[in-house]
């Protein structure tokens, strides 16, 4: 009897230690894992283990354990765990890390752990042995594990998206998909970062948002630096954000579905403002930047910012509630030179404007134009200004040809542009050029059209353009001011008193006169004077030079009534007076009409008239009884009104 009490008793202490000593399910060794390589396993109860290894190489700074479990946590109870430790097997107790969550983590279908040790040191190398544990249920699961040995300073992942400020991107969290990672730039002086995450309509399900500097966040491990956990969409504002690269997570804690991301990073305090109209003036050496910001309103038709600096070349760009950069911006402007660039349809708020000394030292000014769709000039097409003959666009740089006339069209909605070419040279040669610019002005601005208005020799090869050089099918409408349309009687005149070889003479020293000091190109001012000669248009040109069907062509005519306050002008004024009857000084009334004729202008009563020169605002606006500003915005605005 004492003897059966003895060997019972020994097999319950056998019993006891089994239990204690042993656990209930010893783990099975799987095998050996490969960086990335995704393997698959079977729990069959609660308490069971499975372990497999990988060999980290020195150079690691972070192993990236992700576990999918089979079935959500909330259906069938699964919930999985898993445990890393180097060198040996981990347990519950024994671990380097472990990613044992209650649920909130992946929908509480699995476990996803960053090691980072710390995210400034290497992993130690060697073998490190990976654990999936049931703390509950039963069932299969996936496992991969990525190396990555970029070092600390920057994380490297292919399921990494890069985010530009203020772009909104979509994606889908459902499936086998439970997080997605992006990643944004963000620079030094920014004020604020601000993360919104967007359910779809109608949305069944609940997505959180986790954000660290410079690497992966980690929600299981609480290792972010923000995070946002509301029901529905997200919308977080982190103040004064460190320079560097920012990580985000957006992780589906319950439901499958849509959402968009958008990052706003808004500058500090170094950005100037700049009010619509307003020049700002000032310097930048090679390499150096600047930035604005201008603020526009509702419904506005376009946004148009002109960069005057020079011969250096400085560039813009530009973005919407965002600080822009030379490979992130909602548009750029980088020719050769200056800037002058309309943008269709901005949004409504803040638009910041980077300006970039690309090449070149020295001075520049900006200004911008919000142009509403209401605004009395803002046409359908592009408004392009042609210079006449004997001057450029800006005389001597400083001197605008139509003086106050581009500034006051773009307060009031034009998209106007004034062209270049040379002050004397032949009218083909003219047109040629002026081709050219037409064609950048239609590519930079989108439109499929252009309307002109030329004044004087401009209203001439701009006519020999939109006729002989393929312009036709691209203008709209061609409005002549002060045109030579049947020649001039002081073009004869000059011609015929110098003769051959004075023309000759004349016609070369002025050739070096305009080349040396307004910059023309091989100018030939003989062929200039010649080209606008009664004769030579009447019979030469005008039957050469036939109308285009589909352009609206139309004059607004000039005279002098009286007298001029233009001295110039009282000699012409008087020679045309004998040959030709009633005329601006320089064209007579007669010789300007081509197309549709919009009456005579000659001021207000007082005044003695309107003379060639005052017809462009000049001498440096100072024009009585006739505003050249206001005149234009009539002009233009009645080429809104005919749809143009």
């Amino acid at each position: 009897m004492k003897k059966r009490f003895i060997f019972l008793m020994m097999i319950s202490f056998l019993l006891i230690m089994t239990t204690f000593v042993f656990p209930a399910f010893a783990a099975t060794y799987r095998g050996e894992l490969t960086n990335k390589q995704t393997v698959t396993g079977t729990l069959n109860a609660t308490g069971a283990e499975e372990y497999w290894k990988i060999t980290v190489p020195s150079g690691t700074y972070r192993m990236h354990v992700v576990m999918e479990q089979g079935s959500d946590k909330k259906i069938t109870g699964q919930d999985f765990d898993i445990y890393g430790r180097k060198s040996y097997e981990p347990t519950t107790t024994s671990y380097n890390f472990k990613g044992a969550t209650d649920g909130r983590h992946l929908k509480g279908s699995g476990e996803d752990v960053l090691y980072t040790n710390g995210g400034i040191y290497a992993i130690s190398s060697g073998t490190w042995y990976i654990k999936v544990r049931s703390y509950n249920g039963t069932g299969t699961y996936k496992l991969t594990v990525t190396l990555l040995g970029s070092g600390p300073a920057t994380y490297v992942d292919d399921t990494v998206s890069t985010l530009n400020s203020g772009e909104k991107t979509g994606s889908y969290l459902g499936g086998d998909a439970y997080r997605d990672y992006w990643k944004i730039s963000v620079p030094s002086n920014t004020a604020k970062m601000r993360v919104l995450v967007e359910l779809g309509n109608n949305y069944t399900c609940d997505f959180d948002l986790y954000g660290l500097r410079n690497y992966h966040p980690d929600a299981a491990n609480l290792d972010y630096s923000f995070s946002s956990k509301n029901v529905g969409s997200e919308d977080i504002t982190v103040n004064s954000p460190s320079e560097g690269t920012w990580y985000l997570a957006v992780e589906r804690w319950t439901g499958t579905g849509d959402y968009n991301i958008k990052v706003i990073l808004t500058p500090g305090s170094s950005v100037t403002t700049l009010n619509a109209g307003q020049k700002y003036s000032g310097s930048l050496s090679q390499g150096q930047t600047k930035l604005f910001k201008i603020t526009a309103g509702e419904n506005l038709s376009n946004m148009r910012t002109i960069l005057n600096c020079g011969s250096n070349n400085f560039d813009l760009y530009a973005k919407y509630a965002a600080v822009p950069t030379t490979s992130s911006y909602d548009w750029k402007s980088t020719n050769s030179t200056g800037e002058d660039y309309t943008f269709d349809a901005p949004n409504a708020g803040d638009w910041y404007i980077m300006v970039k000394a690309t090449s070149g030292s020295g001075s520049y000014d900006i200004t911008s134009y919000l142009n509403s769709n209401n605004a009395s000039c803002a046409t359908k097409y592009p408004v392009i200004l042609a210079h006449g003959m004997a001057a450029t666009d800006k005389m001597f740089g400083v001197i605008d040809y139509f003086w106050g006339v581009k500034a006051a069209l773009i307060n009031a909605g034009a998209p106007v542009y004034i062209t270049q070419v040379n002050c004397m040279d032949s009218t083909a040669n003219k047109a040629q050029q002026w081709k050219t610019q037409v064609e950048q002005i239609l590519a930079s601005t989108g439109k499929a059209k252009f309307n002109v208005i030329g004044h004087s020799h401009g209203s001439v090869y701009t006519r020999y353009a939109i006729s002989n050089l393929g312009l036709g099918t691209k203008c709209a409408s061609h409005t002549s001011i002060g045109g030579p349309h049947r020649g001039s009687a002081v073009a004869d005149v000059i011609v015929g008193v110098l003769g051959d070889k004075g023309s000759w003479l004349v016609g070369k020293v002025t050739d070096y006169v305009y080349a040396f000091f307004l910059g023309d190109t091989e100018p030939n001012s003989l062929s200039n004077a010649y080209d606008v000669t009664r004769n030579y248009m009447i019979n030469t040109f005008n039957p050469n030079t036939p109308n285009v069907s589909g352009v609206y062509y139309q004059t607004y005519k000039f005279k002098i009534k009286t007298f001029t306050a233009n001295m110039p002008l009282w000699p012409t004024k008087l020679l045309l007076d004998y040959y030709e009857g009633d005329s601006d000084g320089l064209v007579s009334v007669s010789s300007q009409v081509w197309g549709t004729d919009r009456g005579l202008i000659t001021g207000a009563w007082w005044c003695g008239g309107v003379d060639h020169i005052k017809e462009i605002g000049h001498f440096f606006g100072f024009t009585p009884g006739f505003s050249a500003p206001n005149f234009y915005k009539d002009v233009v605005a009645d080429l809104k009104s005919k749809g143009y």
